[in-house]
């Protein structure tokens, strides 16, 4: 369905990308800044984003499903990385792309015992 035809389309691309902005983070929702987070916030919305993939890997291990949402930038970090299977990473594509350089990461079972906070 091209919604662009629908409900008048130039007023339907911009209202969905605030509603999109503006929408509330669900249980399991975080945030990764590479420039501009901070690994101090919450990590719940873009604006209290985490800055480094190691801390939000480490705040979301367990079992409960978590998505990361990347903010464009370079995540880059130097050493070995680990996630759980129940976290999915979601980026930004095109000019304001997302871009990973990481060393090592290893994915484990969301069953494994781990120490995870969230």
């Amino acid at each position: 369905m091209d919604l662009s035809r629908c409900c008048g389309g130039a007023l339907l691309t911009p209202l969905l990308l605030v509603l999109l902005v503006a929408s509330p983070a669900r249980a399991g929702d975080f945030w990764v800044a590479p420039v501009l987070g901070s690994d101090a916030g919450a990590g719940t919305s873009p604006t209290e984003a985490w800055r480094t993939l190691r801390h939000a890997f480490a705040e979301t291990t367990g079992p409960s499903a978590h998505t990361l949402h990347l903010l464009p930038g370079t995540h880059f970090d130097s050493g070995s990385l680990s996630m759980t299977d129940s976290t999915s990473v979601v980026g930004v594509e095109g000019v304001d792309a997302t871009f990973v350089d990481v060393m090592d990461l290893v994915v484990t079972p969301s069953g494994a015992p781990s120490p995870g906070r969230r």
